[in-house]
């Protein structure tokens, strides 16, 4: 150091910019990617989980501290990420050389290694990348990739490369975004493919509120009209009974606040993941 004391985590807190780095992705290539809804407490589990398929390559296992881990697994790229409420895996196979979509880079872990992951598929998506140029015609892509349904495509990476998905989940239980490479560098690939993920991972877990959101219109239909009944009965001096109102709105205060501390923590959650991909 310059003669000054360095704060003790100056060095940790400044390296965390590096911690997780898109990865560099050519064309031709293949992603398996999941998001499991999963709290903290399974930060150990998932690690053993990896753990136990590192073992299989004799690759090194994850660091108890760390929240993030890569690893080279046979001829397949595994990257663990774990967030507050979720775990992020990518399984990526390179130069695969086949199909879009012919074969997912899940096939090629050991049997029943996926069912010790803990938590909840939220998101599952197949991504490929093909070479371009873009095809003139999109349909004959449409009918053998996503079935014939209705697609949304649009050119990232400023024109360097063409998304495609139908936002739909197939039978196999994963959706699918095909991207073609039109000229993008990897660094450039995977950071557009980490923000496409980012967007839909996101994009959930924003919408975990939704449910809970629709449950309350119904309690807040029945609120706006009793509130309605109390003040017109609060108008007419020859009804009003203060006593029997003051209980009725008590309770009605009482509702609704035990309705905000049932929902707060989700819906402020919602507010928060819809700001990281506004």
């Amino acid at each position: 150091m310059f003669g000054l004391k360095e704060y003790p985590l100056r060095r940790r807190l400044h390296d965390e910019v590096h911690a997780r780095p898109p990865s560099a992705l050519g064309s031709p290539l293949h992603i398996s990617y999941l998001a499991m809804l999963s709290p903290r407490d399974n930060t150990a589990a998932e690690q053993q989980a990896l753990a136990e398929l590192a073992a299989t390559a004799g690759a090194e296992p994850p660091k108890p501290e760390t929240s993030h881990y890569t690893a080279r697994i046979g001829d397949i790229e595994v990257k663990w990420e774990r967030h507050a409420e979720f775990a992020r895996y990518k399984f990526i196979q390179r130069d695969t050389g086949d199909e879009p979509f012919a074969k997912s880079a899940l096939d090629k872990l050991p049997e029943g290694w996926l069912a010790k992951l803990p938590g909840d598929v939220l998101v599952a998506t197949e991504i490929a990348i093909a070479r371009g140029p873009l095809p003139y015609e999109f349909d004959d892509i449409i009918r053998r990739h996503f079935d014939g349904n209705t697609v949304v495509a649009s050119l990232v990476s400023s024109g360097q490369g063409c998304a495609m998905t139908d936002f739909r989940i197939r039978d196999d239980g994963r959706s699918r975004l095909l991207v073609f490479d039109l000229g993008m560098r990897p660094r450039q690939a995977g950071r557009a493919i980490q923000r496409l993920l980012e967007i839909d991972t996101y994009r959930m877990m924003a919408l975990l509120a939704l449910p809970g959101a629709q449950d309350l219109r119904p309690f807040l239909d029945q609120s706006e009209r009793e509130l309605a009944d109390m003040t017109s009965k609060m108008a007419n001096p020859n009804t009003a009974d203060d006593q029997k109102l003051l209980s009725r709105l008590t309770a009605l205060e009482g509702a609704i606040q035990g309705r905000q501390a049932d929902n707060h923590y989700r819906l402020s959650a919602a507010k928060a993941y819809n700001e990281i991909v506004d």
